[in-house]
């Protein structure tokens, strides 16, 4: 087992109304810390505590869904950017691509969120001390606007592709049987079975259609973890328990006065043990999944 730090008291970076709401990014602050490159292409176990000394407080947690409608579309926006930069990464040596790059996605709240990170304590200063801030990049495309990078919240624009969006232009499903017959065969013929046509037209047509949109994704795709919270009357919830985090974002909605200031570090963002280099962790899509859009993309 890979000996790494799993627990990390949460500062949250940045100024301004947003401060007061964090993403999370498990990936980031796990290769920040433990200067280990983690992906950020995986579902992450964790969980998130707020400490019992806080100051009256609450906290809501969010996170992606778990489903096969995220997978398919990151696995989409993966395949695009593979054929999008395949000439020009043919045209190098392998030695010269980027090291430690990958392809990264946008969670897309950056107009009311700001990012956390690991905060850990000095006791000769007395003071904490935030983890530097790594190299992060978000993949980019080629676009009829320019540069174009992927997200997962908020609507396409010319340089921003909602991969959900997107996801949902691949297909719809098709009525089946796409027309009901409503004419019983031999239905001149006297059979022993009585024959309603009523009752032939509803097994064709009740049921032809899909239980769900057939036409729409929905592209509000966050679920509500927990909340966590401390009240003037005593009353707590301190800890999620652990829960999937897709893609490792956790959002971390707080209220105005509630910031996470770097001497006050409220929420601990806590991994759970397993053997993706220390933490638990399973891809969220599959090479497979890839080379499957890959395939037909190129028709």
């Amino acid at each position: 087992m890979v000996r790494v730090e799993r627990k990390f008291p949460l500062t949250f970076r940045g100024s301004g109304p947003s401060l007061a709401n964090t993403i999370a990014s498990a990936d980031i602050i796990c290769s920040e810390t433990n200067h280990r490159k983690y992906d950020q292409l995986k579902t992450y176990t964790v969980k998130v505590d707020l400490d019992s000394q806080s100051a009256p407080a609450s906290y809501e947690v969010y996170a992606l869904q778990d489903t096969w409608m995220l997978k398919q579309a990151v696995a989409l926006a993966h395949a695009v950017y593979n054929e999008n930069t395949k000439e020009e990464r043919a045209m190098m040596e392998k030695k010269m691509l980027a090291k430690w790059g990958g392809f990264r996605l946008d969670h897309g709240l950056g107009a009311v969120a700001t990012s956390s990170a690991a905060t850990f304590y000095n006791p000769l200063s007395g003071t904490n001390s935030v983890v530097n801030t790594a190299e992060i990049y978000l993949s980019e495309v080629s676009a009829a606007a320019g540069q174009a990078t992927f997200k997962l919240t908020g609507a396409t624009t010319p340089t921003q592709f909602n991969i959900i969006e997107q996801l949902d232009l691949s297909s719809n499903s098709i009525p089946s049987p796409s027309t009901v017959n409503t004419t019983i065969p031999y239905d001149t013929i006297e059979v022993d079975v009585s024959t309603s046509s009523a009752t032939y037209e509803h097994i064709q047509e009740d049921g032809n259609l899909p239980p769900y949109s057939r036409n729409t994704l929905e592209t509000a795709i966050w679920v509500h973890v927990g909340t966590l919270h401390i009240n003037a009357n005593g009353n707590q919830k301190l800890s999620t328990g652990y829960f999937n985090a897709p893609l490792g974002m956790v959002y971390l909605k707080g209220y105005s006065g509630q910031e996470s200031a770097a001497d006050t570090q409220a929420l601990t963002l806590e991994f759970k043990k397993g053997d993706y280099q220390g933490v638990h962790a399973i891809d969220i899509c599959s090479a497979s999944d890839i080379r499957t859009w890959e395939g037909r993309l190129n028709g």
